[in-house]
């Protein structure tokens, strides 16, 4: 069986290419190939000399980015590199400054910077080339609502037999434990089917629920191949549940919340305030003054005690962690483990969780805050402008849905570390459109036929014959 991890990890990277390039690059080819692609491929890595090493994320995004350079519709744009980009290229460097600064080594960080680029400026790029418009936007909203329908029974059927199909199919563990959730009864097992965990899981299918709603409220889709919107955004809301993350399902709430709300209020108020959330809880965390142990003491009088115990190592984990960071505040201490805290035996005596501790240790305040500007520049773009361009109706909602992705990831980054391209894919559309304009996002009946409908008819400039008088 293991056999068929390998046909999959390097078939489906395969598949995608000959997909996208045969559709011109087309934004729906290339959201329906990432979002089944990456929801299909196994958790299989390759080590190779010299480069990172080959996994799902390298072999589908770069087929992608492939596919997407050969064909007529990326040969005619002209944007390059621009201001809002500087950001991401600081990122995707943080590595490399790491390992000069602690003596690991050119070489090291090379292959660091190399793996960072793979991992964020990949995604970045597509999103950049490929999804230029809020008609792209609703597209990969599509296909993410398509995904997490298809995946919903499979979700069911792990939270039955406990997440077991990544063994079945593929020959090989995933990386998850079985866990259970007493309250869900006979589905108690948390599915995870083939992505690194429910952590990662939940969020990203609760995500595509809340675009099919989008397009369903904003765009007025009705059907997708044959069948009610009302029915596929069902199924879809099934995998989250199932995914059974209590953080999770709490975010694609607050995401579906912020939509519905901003679309009804016309604000942008709920969006600045989740910009906050990220910001606010690493200043007072990092600076110490902020102890989070009234946090762990609410989770325990009014959740349960095994969610404020999680927390609560959590907390002593970060605290830590955080003392060793700010040794080398500037650009933290590099790869190698050297960013884990070891007792006076050598004895790793730290857990690493939250994507913004793991990249303060690693990377420093150079790397952490890079990371921050390449997540808040797309939602600054697109609240400055905010009235000119009415992004709470038509298919300007597509947009907001976009945005709230980003700012839900960031602030699931603070729990987690759960490195997936859709939103880095996200964040590099948001700030194109943004820069673009009403050009970009007055696409309403061009959305409307991307995303299933009717095709616009429009008259044409000239009479094709001309009738004389008589």
């Amino acid at each position: 069986m293991i056999l068929l991890a390998y046909l999959a990890l390097f078939g489906i990277p395969a598949w995608a290419y000959a997909h996208v390039a045969a559709r011109g690059g087309s934004p729906r080819a290339v959201a329906t190939a990432l979002v089944f692609g990456w929801l299909a491929m196994p958790l299989l890595r390759i080590d190779l000399p010299l480069v990172p090493q080959a996994d799902k994320a390298m072999l589908l995004c770069g087929a992608l980015l492939a596919a997407l350079l050969q064909t007529p519709r990326v040969a005619r744009l002209r944007d390059g590199l621009r201001w809002f980009d500087l950001p991401l290229l600081a990122f995707c460097c943080s590595p490399f400054c790491s390992s000069v600064a602690n003596d690991l080594g050119v070489k090291d960080g090379l292959s660091s910077a190399l793996a960072h680029s793979i991992a964020f400026g990949l995604p970045y790029a597509l999103g950049r080339i490929a999804f230029r418009d809020a008609a792209a936007l609703a597209e990969l909203a599509r296909a993410l609502l398509l995904g997490a329908a298809c995946y919903a029974p499979l979700c069911v059927f792990e939270s039955r037999m406990a997440p077991q199909l990544h063994q079945w199919v593929f020959g090989m563990p995933g990386r998850v434990g079985w866990e259970t959730v007493d309250f869900y009864g006979p589905l108690r097992y948390k599915a995870s089917v083939f992505m690194e965990s429910p952590l990662e899981l939940t969020p990203l299918l609760g995500l595509g629920t809340v675009g099919g709603w989008c397009l369903w409220r904003a765009l007025q889709m009705r059907r997708i191949h044959g069948y009610a919107m009302r029915w596929w955004i069902a199924g879809a809301a099934v995998a989250p549940l199932m995914g059974k993350s209590l953080g999770g399902v709490t975010l694609s709430l607050a995401a579906f919340a912020t939509v519905a709300a901003t679309r009804r209020l016309r604000t942008s108020v709920i969006l600045v305030a989740l910009v906050c959330v990220t910001p606010a809880y690493i200043a007072t965390r990092a600076s110490g003054w902020w102890d989070a142990m009234n946090f762990v003491e609410f989770l325990r009088e009014n959740v349960s005690e095994s969610r404020s115990a999680s927390m609560w190592t959590r907390v002593v984990n970060e605290n830590i962690l955080v003392v060793k960071a700010l040794e080398q505040p500037v650009f933290g201490w590099g790869g190698w483990g050297r960013n884990r805290v070891y007792d006076e035996e050598g004895k790793d005596i730290s857990i690493l969780d939250g994507f913004w501790i793991i990249t303060l240790g690693c990377n420093g305040w150079f790397g952490l805050g890079s990371w921050l500007l390449v997540v808040w520049l797309p939602v600054a773009l697109v609240l400055s402008r905010w009235r000119r361009l009415r992004l709470w109706r038509g298919s300007g909602m597509m947009v907001v849905w976009a945005t709230t992705a980003v700012l839900i990831h960031s602030i699931d980054c603070i729990a987690n570390s759960m490195v997936n391209p859709v939103y880095y894919l996200l964040m590099g559309a948001v700030a194109t459109i943004a820069v673009r304009g009403a050009a970009a996002v007055a696409v309403e009946a061009a959305a409307g036929s991307a995303a299933g409908g009717p095709p616009a008819r429009r008259a044409p400039l000239r009479p094709r014959h001309t009738v004389s008088a008589s």
